[in-house]
């Protein structure tokens, strides 16, 4: 009896590891942020981010119109250094689109993140109903009034 009560625990422990190997591939940081292992980027202009459940375009070109589906989303990707204080801001029509995510990634190189070093900030939105709008990012610093001479992308969204 002794002997099939430990082959039973045993087995649930093997059950119980290979369970745990078998996750989805997703992973919450300590902010509370969703990331997927199976997520691919490129640094095109119109790459394609894919996770387990569907197919996100990614956008860095503002020179090329973003044509999206009502209830798609669409990610916007642009470069930055949070460290000196810079960061976007956006504006555009809310009955049009909405922001979905906004996420940082510091660039590596040579596979370590380096202090100071810039990275990528991912704008995630979705389309909510048919139409033409703007978004426009602007980079400043937050406890600083936006000026002329800030850097400025405007990106032009076709909802269909």
């Amino acid at each position: 009896m002794k002997k099939a009560s430990g082959l039973i625990i045993a087995a649930i422990m093997v059950l119980a590891a290979v369970m745990t190997g078998c996750s989805s591939g997703n992973a919450t940081s300590d902010t509370g942020k969703t990331t997927s292992a199976s997520t691919t980027t490129s640094t095109t202009s119109a790459a394609s981010i894919t996770t387990a459940t569907s197919e996100i375009q990614t956008y860095t070109d503002s020179s090329q119109s973003i044509n999206a589906n009502v209830n798609q989303e669409f990610i916007i990707a642009l470069q930055s250094n949070p460290t000196t204080g810079y960061s976007w801001k956006s504006s555009f029509d809310s009955a049009v689109i909405t922001q979905v995510k906004e996420e940082y990634k510091a660039d590596e190189h040579e596979g370590e993140q380096i202090v100071g070093s810039g990275g990528t900030d991912y704008f995630t939105f979705k389309a909510l109903q048919s139409g033409e709008i703007k978004i426009k990012f602007t980079y400043y610093r937050s406890w600083e009034q936006p000026t002329a001479a800030d850097k400025t992308e405007e990106f032009t969204i076709v909802v269909k």
